[in-house]
């Protein structure tokens, strides 16, 4: 009995033990995330002021392309409206005949 007493009384020795050490590096693992914080959000302010001025950048050309696709397609369409109107008119023509 007294073997088997010694027995767990070591085993709960190891036990609290290593739950020492866990907790230990948990600790260890938090600090050291905890430093890192700063730093990163140093990182990520860099990033965002960085992204807008890129972004500032860019506006102008995508402002630039749209305009150059608007009028590229207005002068694609304008000879297809005329087309169209063309035959509309034809049509109006012909059913004032027809009707007469």
């Amino acid at each position: 009995m007294r073997t088997f007493q010694q027995i767990l009384v070591f085993a709960f020795w190891a036990a609290a033990t290593a739950l020492a050490v866990c907790a230990i590096l948990l600790l260890l693992a938090a600090t050291a995330t905890a430093a890192a914080i700063p730093g990163e959000l140093e990182a990520a302010r860099r990033e965002r002021i960085g992204m807008a001025a890129a972004r500032k950048d860019v506006t102008p050309q995508v402002e630039s392309v749209r305009q150059d696709a608007l009028s590229r397609a207005e002068r694609q369409l304008a000879p297809l409206r005329a087309d169209s109107l063309v035959a509309d008119s034809a049509a109006t023509s012909a059913n004032i005949k027809e009707s007469l």
